[in-house]
């Protein structure tokens, strides 16, 4: 089997009834090429009286929960039900397009085996599904380490647009993730094979203000977004890529990184510590990368003691200063500036302390002098006393 159509439902009865009507006309499961699965997320709504109808006339695998679980969980537990080779997600609220339906399972079924993802394009509409808005139409690079720094900062494929192959959901661990589960599923992807991309429009994204990401907070977003990388780095993909590549793919890939942040405007908190985290991942893991990636941490505010402290050194302070040199080459001219303002300062501080010194000695001169001269004065009247006393004893022993 080539194809299972995988779909998780939730009180959306009306959009579920067009999305499944688009499957009919694309005539695609006729063929036992491709399997239509099912998940009723606890609709309280039409919902089953739907997935009544169509059951009557199509074959559909059709999994009931009482309750709505939220989070990743729910996916794998609808993919674990698939025997198909490759898994479309598309939503409930979609809409796929039935003659390109069928041009896409003719290109994923000629696909190599190191191809994991096949990425294909959308466009959104509005509310009613007739009005285009947008289209979403993932980049055309192919290279995995460019694909993994772009997916560092932001989702560059359309999860109801994108083929995966099933054996991603198999041999790789997932996070508990609530929103972030595509995010995983693309790096999953690109750290087990490569991509294929495909200018073909297969489904219509609905946009509404009923969507249910748009009623998660954003800090659940962020904080999902975290937890699920720091499972992915720790536990998962990208940690066992990371092991498994050789210094030039990690300079590749560090490089191409920081080039994404520096092109950003400014970081979020979430993206500085996703940037933060990898780096010292990389550190960690290849040490002569060090020269390369400290001035990246450098430059996101990580002390340079910390990155010592991670690594297990001491970090000195011409660490230090070298790391800023190769995160800026004309900080060598500033402290060369600096050197020459700071040796003029010290010369001329020097000077003034000399001419203080010779003033000082001058006075000290000038002291001695006058005690001299004080000195030869009294002596000179002691000289003139003994005089006078001399001629006074001269008269008296005269008289005698």
């Amino acid at each position: 089997m080539i194809l299972s159509i995988c779909i998780l439902t939730y009180n959306r009865a009306q959009y579920l009834n067009e999305l499944l009507l688009s499957i009919i006309d694309s005539a695609i499961l006729d063929t036992p090429k491709v399997e239509l699965i099912i998940l009723d997320n606890g609709s309280t709504d039409d919902t089953k009286d739907v997935l009544n109808k169509f059951s009557r006339t199509l074959e559909i695998q059709i999994i009931t929960k009482e309750q709505n679980m939220l989070g990743g969980q729910t996916y794998l537990e609808l993919f674990s039900h698939s025997k198909a080779e490759w898994i479309l997600c598309p939503g409930d609220d979609d809409i796929l397009v039935p003659k390109a339906l069928k041009s896409a399972i003719e290109v994923i079924s000629m696909l190599e085996d190191h191809i994991s993802l096949a990425a294909f394009e959308a466009s959104v509409v509005d509310k009613s599904g007739i009005r285009k808005i947008g289209s979403l139409i993932p980049p055309s690079i192919r290279e995995r380490e460019r694909i993994l720094a772009e997916l560092m900062y932001k989702n560059i494929y359309a999860f109801p647009a994108t083929f995966f192959r099933r054996r991603i959901i198999d041999q790789n661990k997932a996070p508990k993730s609530i929103v972030t589960f595509d995010w995983w599923l693309w790096i999953s992807g690109i750290t087990d094979g490569d991509v294929h991309i495909e200018n073909l429009q297969i489904v219509k994204y609905r946009q509404h203000e009923a969507q249910e990401q748009n009623s998660y907070l954003k800090d659940m977003w962020l904080w999902d977004r975290v937890l699920s990388f720091l499972f992915l780095i720790n536990e998962s993909t990208i940690n066992d890529w990371l092991h498994q590549s050789s210094r030039e793919s990690i300079v590749q890939f560090v490089h191409l990184l920081s080039l994404q942040f520096e092109q950003k405007e400014s970081l979020s908190h979430s993206d500085r510590l996703l940037t933060v985290l990898i780096l010292i991942k990389c550190l960690n893991l290849h040490k002569n990368t060090h020269d390369l990636i400290q001035p990246k941490l450098v430059k996101l505010g990580v002390d340079p003691r910390l990155i010592g402290v991670l690594e297990g050194t001491i970090v000195t302070e011409r660490d230090f200063l070298n790391a800023l040199l190769r995160l800026n080459p004309s900080y060598e001219n500033q402290r060369q500036d600096n050197l020459e303002f700071s040796n003029a300062k010290k010369l001329r501080i020097h000077q003034e302390f000399l001419a203080e010194l010779t003033a000082k000695r001058e006075i000290e001169k000038a002291s001695e002098v006058s005690t001299f001269e004080w000195r030869v004065l009294r002596c000179m009247r002691r000289l003139k006393r003994l005089q006078w006393l001399r001629s006074v004893a001269f008269l008296v022993f005269r008289k005698h």
